[in-house]
């Protein structure tokens, strides 16, 4: 639309009574601009849904370094995209139904684990006794890890398509065509090289969000020693002291900043603030939920607890000093049927 109207004003301009030098400068001006517009034009119509996406994630790179969501977003979506008949083609077949329900059943059965073990983090206690806070807890986990895994298993793939699409080429002397991957109507080998780049991109980037999910910090040395006589001077004039420490402080904050910004610690409280919500959910969900008010077995007026088996009990007990804002003990079920004594 900008360009149009640049075009509309320059025929405007091009109408108005001006020298013939001017006109002729105006008229040429105009002829290259629609020259380019209609070559832009012809060049993004021959892309398909996957490659304006690739190079709308290019364009924006450059002012998206701090943050590359919304690049890792388009870079997705034109590999999905692009993987999409694919998949379809293979749940066609009775091996790709197979193929793909075993990888989410695997990927199910890990989500499973993970929620069981992070209720039992919380709560103390092993999750089978606590059935509905556990399916709310895989509830929290399945789509999380069905997310992440198919965004790893789809980068994978496209990584491999590269290195299908050399050995395909090799073999065509020998009249193998094998089977056919490539969806793109144009552009195939810039279309590959930044498909690569892009993934290495994101693969770097989810590899940073590892080390920050792992809470591993850097360890930084200054190398200055810890005092502001660590030159190894003798230093008898108090200003160059107060120098020497000044210059100190600075190359400490200079180093700290450039370590913090190149792991990117926000990501890191993101991550563990999302954890700690999770955690938060399950605590109160076991506590309102879950936990009976009323038991046959002796407890705490403000309390509610869960019936382990005949002879044990969870308690579950409000406390805003600890992290979670509850207590989780396992008692001694003491009832008329068991008394204390």
């Amino acid at each position: 639309m900008t360009i149009n109207c640049c075009i509309s004003g320059l025929a405007v301009m091009d109408n108005l009574n001006l020298p013939s030098g001017s006109s002729s400068k105006l008229s040429n001006l105009r002829k290259n601009i629609k020259l380019r517009y209609g070559q832009f034009s012809a060049f993004w119509q021959a892309l398909n849904l996957a490659q304006k996406l690739y190079l709308t994630a290019l364009v924006i790179l450059p002012f998206c370094l701090d943050n590359l969501i919304s690049v890792m977003v388009m870079a997705l979506a034109g590999f999905a995209t692009d993987f999409w008949p694919r998949l379809i083609k293979l749940w066609e077949t009775l091996v790709g139904k197979a193929l793909i329900l075993l990888f989410y059943a695997g990927v199910t059965n890990f989500a499973v684990a993970s929620a069981e073990s992070l209720v039992n983090e919380v709560l103390k206690v092993s999750a089978g006794n606590l059935a509905y806070t556990l399916n709310l807890s895989i509830l929290l986990h399945l789509p999380i890890w069905v997310l992440a895994c198919t965004i790893i298993a789809l980068l994978l793939l496209q990584l491999i398509l590269p290195f299908y699409m050399l050995v395909i080429i090799m073999l065509k002397p020998f009249k193998h065509t094998g089977v056919s991957v490539v969806s793109r109507k144009s552009y195939p080998v810039t279309t590959t090289v930044i498909q690569l780049f892009l993934i290495s991109l994101i693969f770097i980037k989810l590899i940073m969000w590892m080390a920050n999910s792992s809470g591993i910090r850097p360890e930084i040395h200054l190398g200055l020693g810890d005092s502001p006589n660590s030159f190894g001077l003798i230093v008898e004039d108090p200003a160059i002291g107060e120098l020497q420490s000044d210059v100190l402080q600075l190359s400490e904050s200079v180093v700290l900043h450039h370590s913090f910004e190149k792991l990117d610690w926000r990501e890191h409280l993101k991550i563990n603030a999302y954890i700690q919500t999770v955690k938060q959910l399950i605590a109160d969900f076991a506590f309102h939920y879950e936990g009976s008010t009323y038991s046959r077995c002796a407890k705490s007026i403000d309390s509610s607890v869960v019936e382990l088996n005949d002879y044990e009990i969870l308690e579950i007990i409000p406390d805003s000093t600890l992290e979670n804002g509850y207590s989780f003990t396992v008692k001694r079920c003491t009832s008329p049927a068991f008394p204390a004594s």
